[in-house]
């Protein structure tokens, strides 16, 4: 499946060394398809894995903003590590979970995010993006590391604050849920 988003320099850069093997192919009696076709497919994969990924952080943030603890809970990686930026990171889905389970507590969430970056290559992806408090003003950033599991979902295995703050600054409003 070829993408339907505009060139990027990366994408660009793909397509050439894709054009080259194909050439370089093509000139030893190979056909001409066999490494565009590998590399397009490929890119593609990568593609559908990061939309999965990206529909799967929006699901996470949603079941916080639901209050649903046991969806939020079904997100997170027995191994994971949450609050990985600060002084002592919880370790373990059940340290993540006694801890979140304060913020899922009452009717309203106390924050929300949304991702802004979704990234899946081989497996392991990244998602990143504005944080927002109680009244939808901008307050910091996440970025979070997640491993595609064998049945094909994405659990959460760490989770933080990057230390670079340019990320949100742009960002007006949270979420709509």
């Amino acid at each position: 499946m070829l993408s339907t988003r505009p060139f990027s320099r990366s994408s660009s850069i793909l397509a050439l060394g894709a054009l080259a093997l194909s050439l370089a192919s093509t000139a030893r009696g190979a056909t001409a398809a066999t490494p565009v076709a590998a590399v397009a497919t490929a890119h593609g994969a990568d593609e559908s894995a990061s939309a999965t990924l990206r529909a799967t952080e929006e699901a996470f943030a949603k079941s916080f903003a639901d209050r649903d603890r046991e969806r939020f809970a079904s997100f997170v990686h027995p191994n994971a590590v949450f609050d990985v930026n600060g002084h002592a990171p919880l370790r373990g889905k059940a340290a993540v979970m006694e801890q979140w389970s304060k913020y899922l507590a009452g009717d309203r969430a106390p924050f929300s995010w949304r991702p802004a970056i979704a990234e899946a290559h081989d497996g392991v992806g990244v998602t990143a993006g504005p944080v927002f408090d109680a009244t939808g003003k901008w307050v910091g950033n996440f970025s979070s590391v997640w491993q595609r599991q064998g049945d094909g979902s994405w659990k959460i295995v760490f989770d933080g604050e990057p230390a670079c703050e340019e990320l949100g600054k742009t960002e007006t409003a949270a979420p709509s849920h």
